[in-house]
């Protein structure tokens, strides 16, 4: 999370409306930035995903990854993305654990093109 708070730092200086779309725990720190915040869960699920023991073990820790940072990840992100994109507006920033993100991303050009294809 935290390159991609650093990066809407700087868009944020730069002029730009930035939203960060993460888990509850990095609120304050979006704040503290000055940007635009919409969390999912909550800091005690965090914290917990921080506690489990295989998230450390090197050959378990991608279940856990894959459990509980992607897999309950996934709706929120996407759900947030769709309430707040802006055709031509909207730049999307993250990871490559962010699925909700892509899929969301990959959601709205097809119905962009969809709905502009239909008006031909």
């Amino acid at each position: 999370v935290h390159p991609y708070m650093g990066v809407g730092s700087a868009l944020k200086k730069r002029g730009h409306e930035v939203i960060v779309i993460t888990g509850a725990h990095w609120q304050k720190l979006a704040a503290k930035l000055g940007l635009g915040f919409h969390g999912f869960g909550s800091a005690d699920d965090f914290e917990a995903v921080l506690k489990h023991p295989d998230l450390w073990h090197p050959r378990r820790a991608g279940r856990v990854v894959l459990k509980f940072v992607v897999e309950l990840t996934i709706r929120p992100v996407f759900k947030a993305i769709l309430e707040l994109y802006k055709p031509g507006e909207t730049v999307i920033v993250g990871s490559t654990l962010a699925i909700g993100a892509r899929a969301a991303i990959s959601f709205a050009i097809v119905n962009a093109f969809s709905r502009y294809s239909s008006r031909g």
